[in-house]
């Protein structure tokens, strides 16, 4: 159904008045409304209406669906090489999601060090893959280290840091051998043969 117009603004100073004298919990009533309502204009997530859902989900009271859509209006971001707005997004992103939620914030730092690697945003990139590095030994899981201790070697070529890199192409391809992953096992290969 479509939305009662009941208030038309001639003025954006005469709606941010009227924006900011509404309680902090109605603001947030009517964010999760509109987000619920958009959603139903999404069918199925369309890329079109990610950014409205993660900005009136992020000004609900609902983190959940805030950290969901914003994940994946970075992932849209990112794919279409807005890197700065993609950066942004899993950022806010991180922000929201517990600190127990080791393996969802290893996806986002993921992601997020992907979009600083093609950024050439080396700084940032080696403090995400060092953050990778640390998610992935609470998890114990595997393929995840073989994960990052590639991403180590990439980033390691790229600083000009090769004896790093060596060393770490040498663990991933020892970590995904473990862990039963032929195909991450097969890339870490490739990755010491540079």
């Amino acid at each position: 159904p479509e939305p009662e117009l009941t208030y038309l603004f001639k003025h954006v100073v005469t709606q941010e008045v009227a924006y900011e004298s509404l309680a902090v919990a109605t603001r947030a009533m009517l964010h999760e409304q509109l987000g619920a309502y958009l959603k139903t204009l999404a069918a199925g997530d369309a890329p079109a209406y990610l950014d409205l859902l993660a900005y009136h989900y992020e000004r609900s009271a609902n983190t959940a669906a805030a950290q969901r859509y914003l994940r994946k209006a970075g992932e849209v971001a990112a794919g279409r090489y807005a890197n700065v707005a993609a950066v942004d997004y899993f950022t806010r992103a991180l922000a929201l999601t517990p600190e127990s939620a080791i393996a969802e914030r290893y996806a986002l730092v993921r992601a997020r060090e992907g979009v600083y690697e093609t950024q050439g945003e080396r700084t940032a990139q080696g403090a995400a893959v060092e953050s990778l590095a640390a998610l992935a030994e609470i998890l114990g899981d595997g393929a995840l280290r073989s994960e990052a201790a590639l991403r180590r070697s990439v980033y390691g070529e790229q600083v000009g840091r090769f004896a790093e890199a060596v060393v770490a192409a040498e663990q991933a391809v020892a970590l995904a051998a473990e862990a039963g992953q032929a195909t991450a096992e097969a890339v870490a290969q490739f990755q010491l043969g540079w």
